[in-house]
């Protein structure tokens, strides 16, 4: 097999330098996930027939699994991708810690599949194993399978389970200031604490593209750091870009929620004691550096209940609320 673990070829040639080489003179790295015999024949007609009166054996019934490395707890054992892992045929140790590169992070193996989720839980396809995620202090998008600065592809549940995670867990999400697409909406049902998060909201459908504090009988802490929302580069029809319902704390510090571009839009929207706005959420926000900007009518921007809410050099362009000040 190839590095990645296809296609299975039957023969490899050296080329006048010695490396191994296909029918179509690439250069071939061989990755063996079996035992095998390993023969070097001097002419390719010999090869085809398995003639090997003439060859010399370079390996007899050859294992090519390090067993003693499968074994032994404190060493990890990597592979590329998650595909590579799934499709292992060999049984880990309970406990033994498995690097995904692709994930760029450690889980370690558990018994059974039946909680496998494929964010955080990772079944294999071949034993009755699963891989459980190892995080610290932070969590990353990249861990749950989102992948950085891929806008084609839609990452709503990967995000999502990377929040929902990181709020049971009390961890913080770390975005590494890379973009992320979602089209679906993000919902936030616990105490959230977001950094250095880029986000972008692709979503067809006339709604909130992120809801904090959701359930009627939740209260909760948010916490957002260096963080962007946008509206997709114009292809969102969202109606707001960041709906806070239920909160007992807010923070955001150098955020902008930009360039939702749907009549009626705003970045941002409160919903507090005031007003239409019914929910009655909020005891203390703080906000800083906050922009919002690159909205169709002069109703953008943001709609927040100015006697509920401290500012602190905020740029609220084409901005209307219940008198923000900044």
């Amino acid at each position: 097999l190839d590095s990645s673990g296809s296609p299975t070829v039957a023969k490899l040639q050296l080329n006048a330098d010695g490396f191994l080489v296909s029918a179509g003179a690439a250069l071939v790295i061989p990755y063996i996930d079996d035992t095998y015999d390993l023969w070097l024949f001097p002419t390719e007609t010999e090869a085809d027939a398995n003639d090997t009166s003439n060859a010399e054996r370079l390996a007899d019934n050859i294992n090519s699994l390090n067993t003693s490395l499968i074994n032994d707890l404190s060493q990890a054992y990597e592979f590329p991708t998650v595909a590579a892992y799934k499709a292992f045929t060999t049984t880990f140790p309970v406990g033994k810690v498995i690097h995904l590169l692709d994930r760029k992070a450690e889980f370690t193996v558990i018994a059974g599949t039946g909680t496998a989720n494929s964010f955080n839980i990772i079944a294999s396809t071949q034993v009755s194993q699963s891989i459980d995620l190892v995080v610290g202090a932070l969590v990353g998008l990249e861990q749950f399978g989102a992948v950085g600065e891929d806008l084609t592809t839609d990452y709503t549940g990967n995000i999502q389970a990377a929040f929902d995670y990181a709020s049971t867990e009390n961890v913080v999400v770390d975005g590494a200031n890379k973009q992320y697409r979602f089209d679906g909406q993000l919902i936030a049902n616990y105490h959230t604490t977001w950094q250095n998060m880029r986000l972008q909201h692709y979503g067809q459908v006339s709604q909130s593209a992120i809801i904090i504090g959701e359930s009627n009988d939740q209260y909760k802490v948010s916490k957002l750091t260096n963080f962007r929302l946008g509206g997709g580069v114009g292809s969102s029809l969202a109606s707001t870009g960041i709906e806070f319902r239920k909160a007992i704390d807010s923070n955001m510090i150098d955020c902008a929620v930009t360039d939702f571009p749907a009549t009626g839009a705003f970045g941002i929207v409160h919903k507090g004691s005031t007003g239409t706005k019914s929910f009655n959420t909020v005891i203390a926000r703080n906000h800083v550096n906050l922009s919002f900007t690159s909205y169709i009518n002069t109703n953008g921007g943001a709609y927040i209940p100015a006697n509920e809410n401290k500012f602190f050099g905020c740029k609220l362009t084409d901005a209307t609320s219940d008198s923000v000040q900044c």
